[in-house]
């Protein structure tokens, strides 16, 4: 167990425990997403989670996938329920596993997750599997074959939440969340940071954080606030704006903390609302 630790300390964790899910009556018709062969239906997707599940055609299994964007511990998580099988065809039940990707790798940056780096561990054994090993070596042999279902959910649910993981961290696409966002009374800033020409939205922020964030020099991020107001209240009594620099380009319009009368801080600090 002191292993797992370890490795969960450094790398993101997708923790996968096989159960039923029972969704109340009011849950709405969801929506679907084929990736090759494999065809998920979205059951839920907010800022907080996304949801798809899987159904085995042949063996009737269910798989559900949860992609967990705002855990306490600071990392994206995903949670899995249901079974895959070995080399031998022998089912395999994954509970108390626990899937671990690479930190120094960006998922969801391009069309294909790779595995590279990708471990997954029996939190009861100790056991460590190598996902990213060749398809036909000998250390491949003890290896699931549910692994081609688990690299297309990570990219189903990457897609679908509309997020990226950087560091182990899960980043949102601010359009895909801006009217949730502007509802909720638990945050009133977030941060932010532009990935390839659009703002994404990582966890909340307190007012103090926020503030900290917006006097650097990080010309790709820092802050989302709720509102123009609750922007303005952390640049002090010199700032720049708003102004936004590309329209249509995923940009929101923003304020710049000014150091003095002639220069500025790089930092952006966006808002949803007037």
């Amino acid at each position: 167990m002191s292993i797992v630790r370890k490795l969960v300390s450094l790398l993101l964790v997708i923790g996968l425990v096989f159960s039923c899910v029972v969704f109340p009556a009011s849950f709405t018709a969801p929506e679907g997403m084929c990736i090759d062969e494999y065809e998920f239906t979205v059951l839920e997707n907010n800022i907080e989670r996304t949801i798809i599940q899987y159904i085995n055609d042949d063996t009737g299994t269910i798989c559900i996938f949860e992609l967990d964007k705002q855990n306490g511990e600071g990392k994206a998580e995903i949670n899995v329920s249901g079974e895959v099988f070995d080399s031998s065809m022998r089912s395999i039940s994954l509970e108390n596993h626990v899937i671990l990707l690479d930190d120094d790798i960006e998922y969801g940056m391009n069309e294909e997750i790779t595995m590279s780096g990708v471990e997954m561990v029996d939190v009861n054994s100790g056991e460590i599997y190598d996902l990213g090993v060749e398809p036909g070596s000998r250390a491949a042999f003890a290896i699931p074959y549910g692994i081609p279902l688990i690299t297309k959910a990570i990219e189903a649910l990457l897609l679908v939440g509309s997020a990226v993981i950087i560091a182990g961290v899960a980043w949102t696409m601010a359009e895909s969340i801006a009217n949730e966002l502007t509802r909720q009374t638990q945050y009133r800033y977030w941060n932010a940071k532009i990935i390839n020409g659009a703002v994404y939205l990582g966890g909340g922020l307190s007012s103090l954080a926020a503030k900290s964030l917006a006097f650097c020099d990080d010309s790709k991020g820092t802050v989302m606030a709720q509102t123009g107001s609750y922007a303005r209240g952390i640049l002090g009594n010199l700032y720049d704006g708003p102004e936004i620099d590309s329209l249509g380009g995923g940009y929101w319009p923003h304020y710049h903390v000014k150091k003095n009368n002639s220069t500025r801080y790089k930092a952006h600090v966006w808002y949803f609302n007037p």
